[in-house]
């Protein structure tokens, strides 16, 4: 890590991974996906709270009050109305594509990302536990691709 600000601050090696497993990801197959597994929210993936809001206006909200979060939570706070984890990831995408991430302090990483003045997205966590996230959001697409790729061949 360096002393600069911004994505800039964010080592070679995580660029790398943040294009090759979001972005690239997202553009080349998860995105096509038509199934994504339901998420209710209630349990933390790898230790990262995931909080699904329904309206912009309480994402807003939230990120007024987040300065008051310890700075060890691993939380990301995200807007969605359906197919949670698939937009969750799009979020992620659009944060990598643009640039809206950070690294905070060694070994973290926080995303906020804004389109229009409103906020969509934003969040700390750890790579390690990002990296966990995202082979597993991974996981899951390409298993209802398979699925849905059975299920058609079926037909």
């Amino acid at each position: 890590m360096t002393d600069r600000p911004g994505p800039l601050g964010v080592g070679a090696e995580w660029h790398r991974f943040l294009y090759r497993s979001v972005l690239l990801e997202w553009e080349t197959s998860v995105r096509h996906c038509t199934a994504f597994p339901r998420f209710n929210g209630k349990k933390p993936l790898y230790g990262v709270t995931l909080v699904k809001m329904g309206t912009l206006q309480d994402v807003d909200a939230a990120f007024a009050a987040h300065a008051s979060l310890p700075k060890t939570a691993e939380r990301l706070v995200f807007h969605s109305s359906e197919q949670a984890l698939k937009n969750l990831f799009a979020l992620l995408r659009n944060c990598v594509a643009h640039a809206h991430f950070s690294s905070p302090r060694r070994g973290w990483i926080a995303f906020h990302h804004q389109h229009q003045g409103k906020t969509k997205l934003f969040g700390q966590l750890r790579f390690a536990s990002l990296k966990a996230l995202m082979a597993e959001l991974l996981e899951k697409s390409s298993t209802q691709v398979a699925v849905a790729s059975k299920r058609d061949g079926a037909k």
